[in-house]
């Protein structure tokens, strides 16, 4: 169980842990906001209807080679910028009816794991 607005407890989708405030919030960030990434970057992912960092995490990198215009060294700088985040390419996100964000499987074992150390 979670609180979710309004203190109203619900259920997570099973094999998912709710994604910590501070990602959720980051995952909404537009990619045109992302001053951190050049402008041949954005576009390219723009381009693709990439429109968020958490649409941007749940490709994975073969897929993100597959853009037009996107080459390994626009890759690399945006897999910099996630890795100074804590995150990566292919990472599964599910949104919740209220539209709190659940990382599913990998991502949670491994924040399951986090929270044991």
């Amino acid at each position: 169980l979670y609180f979710g607005e309004g203190g109203i407890p619900q259920v997570a989708p099973p094999g998912a842990v709710p994604v910590p405030e501070r990602l959720q919030d980051l995952f909404s960030r537009p990619i045109e906001d992302l001053a951190e990434l050049s402008v041949r970057s954005r576009n390219s992912l723009q381009k693709e209807d990439i429109q968020t960092l958490g649409d941007l995490v749940q490709r994975s990198e073969d897929e993100m080679l597959g853009i037009e215009n996107f080459g390994k060294k626009s890759l690399k700088e945006i897999s910099d910028f996630l890795e100074e985040h804590g995150l990566r390419f292919g990472m599964q996100l599910e949104e919740g009816d209220d539209g709190q964000l659940f990382f599913v499987e990998d991502e949670a074992m491994e924040i399951a794991e986090m929270g044991d150390e």
